[in-house]
């Protein structure tokens, strides 16, 4: 068994951190408000997130990853530094770190989350692509023959990818997610009423109204934002119909995405899928009617997972409970490194 080591999901949207023998000890949002002036933090995570659209001129929010990539790694590593201090507070033993990150990664962005961990403390820092750890969260034997689909939807990222025998047998990941469709309520009621909203505004008419399936009964939200035509506050009233027409273009990416992946799936895996279901999981797979509208245009039985939003938080947590699972799934490893140069 592994100490005091930890097992971190570096999302868009948020960040997760598990410990082991702890469990999920924290979930907050991946943002920092920022001092103009000396560019040193200001409020980290649920704090800079009521900072959004309400900061004077000295202070910037910033996203420090942007679609499931680190965009600006010195606040990254300040961002983990100080989560990592808020959940184990003082220890001697520096920790061994466990990332999730997407398929689509590439060699660069790799280098950039383990530095990144490391820089934050961790003495050797590991990778886990993000569809094996959502499988192991939402119960999934992965080390049977016998295939699964997983489509992990965050904030930034859309993960497609079969899974068997403890490997990913073919995957496609796209640039969609949950802000891809809060950008798309922006620009639609910038456009249609000619209002402008932030991207909390957004978030909330998302999660309250947002949809890619007829209804059983169609909904309507007021909408309080600053009129472009006058520059006063304005309200105006958003359907549900509007939402799932303006999600048509995102929707269609994702089951694109789905499409080319079960396209490059052996026969006997696509029999193993259609016995089973597809899973979706991540955040932004609990988007109203999705699962029904891929059911419907797939003809493949498709679940959002029970605990979507954490399943690839707590499938990191699961590995860390020992280094041959570690061995086995983690890809890109500094000890790895390390061990290669003493050969």
């Amino acid at each position: 068994m592994w100490g005091k080591d930890i097992a971190i999901d570096l999302g868009t949207s948020q960040i997760s951190i598990f410990i082991n023998k702890r469990g999920l000890v924290l979930r907050e949002p991946s943002v920092v408000a920022v001092n103009k002036a000396d560019d040193s933090l200001f409020a980290v995570g649920d704090d800079a997130y009521k900072m959004i659209g309400r900061t004077p001129d000295n202070l910037e929010i910033v996203f420090p990853l942007r679609n499931g990539i680190i965009s600006n790694f010195t606040l990254t590593c300040e961002m983990v530094k100080y989560f990592l201090h808020k959940v184990i507070k003082e220890s001697f033993i520096k920790p061994r770190i466990l990332v999730s990150v997407p398929t689509g990664i590439n060699p660069v962005e790799k280098k950039a989350v383990l530095d990144s961990a490391t820089a934050a403390g961790a003495r050797s820092a590991y990778l886990m692509q993000e569809p094996l750890a959502a499988a192991l969260g939402a119960g999934i034997d992965i080390t049977r023959a016998r295939g699964h689909m997983i489509v992990n939807i965050g904030g930034g990222i859309c993960d497609v990818a079969i899974i068997s025998l403890c490997g990913i047998v073919a995957c496609h990941s796209i640039r969609v997610g949950g802000n891809s469709f809060n950008d798309a309520i922006v620009q639609y009621v910038k456009v249609h009423h000619h209002m402008l909203i932030g991207d909390i505004t957004a978030e909330e008419i998302k999660l309250t109204i947002g949809n890619v399936y007829p209804m059983d009964t169609e909904m309507q939200i007021k909408v309080k934002g600053q009129s472009i035509l006058s520059g006063l506050p304005e309200t105006v009233s958003v359907s549900s119909v509007e939402m799932r027409n303006i999600f048509e273009d995102n929707f269609f990416l994702i089951i694109s995405a789905i499409r080319d992946v079960l396209e490059e799936t052996p026969p006997e895996i696509i029999s193993d899928i259609m016995q089973d279901e597809i899973l979706l999981t991540g955040g932004s797979a609990q988007l109203m009617g999705l699962d029904l509208r891929l059911t419907k245009e797939l003809g493949i039985s498709t679940r959002v997972v029970d605990n979507a939003t954490s399943c690839v938080i707590r499938g990191t947590g699961r590995c860390l409970r020992s280094f041959q699972m570690i061995e086995m799934l983690a890809i890109n490893q500094t000890d790895k490194k390390k061990k290669n140069r003493n050969q």
